[in-house]
């Protein structure tokens, strides 16, 4: 009978799930502990029965004889044994289980802490946007549920009593809000109502412009009002469009009258277009600049003129032309004088030179004397000067990447680059991670010394793999500037500040000339661009100037002048960059 109640248990025990088995297991244990008390009941009897019969031939034997007693002890059963190890074995996978239920209950209730607070970080301040609010709402509650129920658990019941609390908040302030809305609602209305007011005060007006101009203004005043009660919203619309049209019909009828000024208008504006297109085509035979400033002139007394003439018909549309036409006369000065520039296609010719110099010798692995060839060739390509600026940039990529072709190849065949670099942009990421992290104090000299280290510091940790160059150098740039501009200072200052720590870290760190020389073309590239870019905008600007009308505002001129604060905002950076440099070898 054991044996089977053994077999029962192994069974059992080949079952992956232990809560599954565990009344099963605790019944054939009462069944085997049973089994047990009967066997020891009958081994007892047994031994009684035996016993007596020991004491009665004693007693035979001899009648005063004193007979000995002997306690019973009940056998040793292997089944026992076997039963036990495996009562064991289940004991200890069934602890092991509730550990894991225990771990899995903690888990479950710190995900659930979390909903909480993340719930509190807008429960309390729902914000404009209800639906939104609801949204993330909803998903936090269905977040809630999956996780699933978790029992009776003291810390499990705090949790859930913030979560009720939190809800709860949520709702009393979404109420909140949708009485603040409906107050904004009847503000609205009452200011959209007041709007229409002076929109029909203005139908007696005989000044027509003063009309046009208080249209637009109230026009303008009725759509940024904002919402009113769904119930009027119609209404107030369409009264706000039939007096508005009453007032745009009695403006229009005004300009009817002038159509006919306005005919002749166009007439001369074609008679401009024609004449400065016909300028834009004579320029083809033009050769020397001072005939090409002779000729400007002309134009600009055209752009003169255009604006002396006033508003014609179909305006836009011969402004467009005029326009263009303008815009071709100024392309093709552009051009001559971008053919003016010989030197520096000379320059490029002889750029062009070195380059296959040094990507003929790029992969040289006579060390010693392809160095001194590489050098020779740098301080004769600082000589030669700046080849046009669309192509400077082009050509100083190409010959340093054939340098540093040359020159990686040393560093490698010297030492463990690749194994250095990668070191090295493990420490750059750690400092932007630190520069990231650090808070700036009061005192402004002791953060900007701080960011300065960083600069430095940044600069000594040395080259890392070229394909993270870029990208890292972004991230470090992006990082420092952030903390340059939290410091508490006058923004000129902040920014002298700045370069002075970026100069002084190029300077400090490895490979400075190599870094310093990189910077300078670079700088000297993008001034060449702002000149241009600038020159373009100003002479635009004299354009816009020259044709803006008295009293009304011109969005284009403002856009010029904005852009023209930014260039040349920019221009003094860079010169300041530059100065900050040393000053170049003078060429052998």
């Amino acid at each position: 009978m054991k044996d089977a109640v053994i077999a029962k248990l192994e069974a059992l025990l080949q079952e992956d799930n232990i809560a599954k088995i565990r009344n099963e297991v605790r019944e054939l244990r009462d069944e085997f502990n049973e089994l047990r008390r009967k066997m020891r009941q009958e081994a007892f009897e047994l031994f009684k029965e035996a016993d007596k019969e020991r004491r009665e031939q004693a007693k035979e034997k001899d009648k005063d004889a004193e007979v000995e007693n002997v306690r019973f002890e009940m056998p040793e059963d292997p089944l026992d044994e076997q039963f036990n190890a495996l009562y064991t074995t289940f004991k200890e996978r069934l602890t092991a289980y509730r550990a894991q239920k225990e771990q899995e209950k903690a888990e479950k209730i710190k995900q659930k802490a979390a909903i909480v607070e993340e719930l509190k970080s807008f429960a309390g301040n729902v914000g404009d946007n209800i639906a939104a609010a609801f949204d993330r709402f909803n998903a936090l509650q269905e977040k809630w549920k999956e996780i699933g129920k978790i029992g009776n658990d003291d810390k499990y019941k705090e949790v859930k009593m913030e979560y009720s609390h939190q809800c709860d908040l949520f709702f009393h302030n979404i109420n909140m809000m949708k009485e603040m809305r409906e107050e904004d609602l009847q503000r609205n209305l009452v200011a959209k109502t007041e709007i229409l007011e002076k929109l029909k005060a203005l139908i007696p007006l005989e000044n027509i412009r003063t009309m046009e101009s208080e249209l637009k203004k109230l026009q303008k005043a009725f759509n940024e009002v904002g919402q009113v009660p769904f119930d009027v919203k119609d209404k107030i619309y369409q009264e706000f469009r039939e007096i508005g049209d009453a007032v745009y019909a009695k403006v229009q009828e005004f300009y009817d009258a002038r159509r006919g000024e306005q005919r002749e208008n166009l007439k001369k504006k074609i008679a401009l277009c024609e004449e400065v297109h016909q300028i834009a085509q004579e320029t083809a035979n033009l050769t020397k600049p001072f005939e090409w400033q002779e000729i400007t002139k002309k134009v600009l007394e055209l752009q003169k003129s255009w604006k002396s003439v006033g508003y014609s018909e179909e305006n836009e549309k011969v402004w467009d032309i005029f326009r263009n036409a303008c815009d071709a006369f100024f392309a093709r000065k552009k051009d001559f004088f971008r053919e003016l520039d010989q030197g520096r296609e000379k320059n490029k010719v002889a750029k062009l030179a070195l380059i296959e110099k040094a990507e003929a010798e790029q992969h040289n692995t006579d060390w010693r004397t392809t160095t001194d060839f590489f050098i020779k060739l740098q301080k004769e390509w600082k000589a030669i000067g700046s080849a046009p600026r669309s192509e400077e940039n082009k050509l100083w990529e190409r010959f340093r990447a054939a340098c540093d072709v040359f020159f990686d190849a040393k560093k490698a065949h010297f030492a463990t680059a690749e194994e250095k670099e990668a070191e090295n942009l493990v420490a750059k990421k750690a400092l932007i991670e630190r520069i990231k992290a650090f808070e700036l104090g009061e005192d402004v000299e002791q953060n900007f010394e701080a960011l300065k280290a960083f600069s430095k510091e940044f600069s000594e940790i040395g080259y890392v793999p070229m394909k993270d160059k870029d990208s890292i150098y972004a991230e470090y740039k992006a990082a420092l500037d952030t903390k340059y501009g939290e410091l508490k200072m006058d923004r000129n200052e902040k920014n002298k500040l700045r370069l002075e720590g970026e100069m002084e870290a190029l300077m400090d760190g490895q490979d400075a000339d190599r870094k310093i020389d990189d910077e300078r073309r670079k700088i000297r590239s993008r001034l060449d661009e702002l000149q241009t870019e600038i020159a373009q905008y100003e002479n635009n600007l004299g354009f816009f100037k020259s044709n803006a009308k008295k009293n009304k505002p011109n969005p284009f001129l403002k856009q010029v002048e904005d852009k023209l604060k930014v260039l040349r905002a920019e221009m003094n950076e860079q010169r300041t960059r530059l100065r900050m440099l040393p000053k170049p070898e003078k060429a052998e």
